[in-house]
C-alpha cells in the first residue's frame, strides 16, 4: 500500500517485512517490523513497530524472550522517542526514550528498580530495535557486511554491531 504521506516530503509504502534470526545456521528467532508515516508532537516522520521472539537454552534451560518496539524516527531520520518491553518467563524489562537537542534520555526499568543515562547523539545516527529497524531503509544484498550502533538496554550506551547478510529466505 502507498501511502501520501504529510509527515514526510515523499510519499512513502507503508512497509512489513519479517526476518528470520539464525544462530550457528539453527533459526532461533524471527523479528517482524512494521512502518507507516506518522506525525508526532506536530513533528513530521515514521513510526516504527519491531516484534521479536528469540527461542535458546541458558544453561541447559530453555528460554523464550520476547521483544516490543514502537519508535518514532523524524523526517531528518533521528531517533526521537521509543518505548521497548524485552520479557521472559520469569523477567521483564521497560526501556523508554526522547530526544533532548541532541541528548538521548533512557530510562530502563524492571519491577525492581529504574535507572536513568543521558547519551550524546549529535548525529542521530543511533537506533534502538536493532537490525530489523536500519534494513529497512538500506537494501540488503547477499554478501553484504556491515556496522550499525544500537542501544545496549543493560548497559544503557550505544554499541556497534557487525552483520554479515548470508543468504535469502
Amino acid at each position: 500500500m502507498r501511502v501520501a504521506s504529510r509527515s514526510l516530503s515523499a510519499p512513502l509504502e507503508v512497509r512489513e517485512q519479517w526476518f528470520g534470526l539464525y544462530y550457528q545456521g539453527k533459526k532461533v528467532g524471527f523479528t517482524h517490523l512494521l512502518l507507516a508515516p506518522e506525525e508526532q508532537d506536530g513533528i513530521p516522520g515514521l513510526a516504527i513497530s519491531d516484534h521479536g521472539r528469540l527461542r535458546f537454552s541458558l544453561l541447559g534451560v530453555p528460554q523464550v524472550l520476547e521483544i516490543h518496539a514502537r519508535t518514532f524516527i523524524d523526517s531528518d531520520w533521528r531517533l526521537r522517542s521509543f518505548r521497548a518491553t524485552v520479557q521472559t518467563e520469569t523477567h521483564s524489562l521497560q526501556i523508554t526514550g526522547r530526544r533532548q537537542g541532541d541528548d538521548l534520555l533512557l530510562t530502563l526499568s524492571s519491577p525492581t528498580a529504574t535507572m536513568t543515562q543521558r547519551l550524546k547523539d549529535a548525529s542521530g545516527r543511533i537506533w534502538l530495535s536493532g537490525l530489523s529497524s536500519w534494513a529497512a531503509f538500506h537494501r540488503l544484498e547477499v554478501g553484504q557486511r556491515g556496522r550499525l550502533w544500537i542501544v545496549n538496554p543493560l548497559a544503557l550506551k550505544p554499541e556497534p554491531v557487525v552483520f554479515h547478510v548470508a543468504r535469502r529466505e
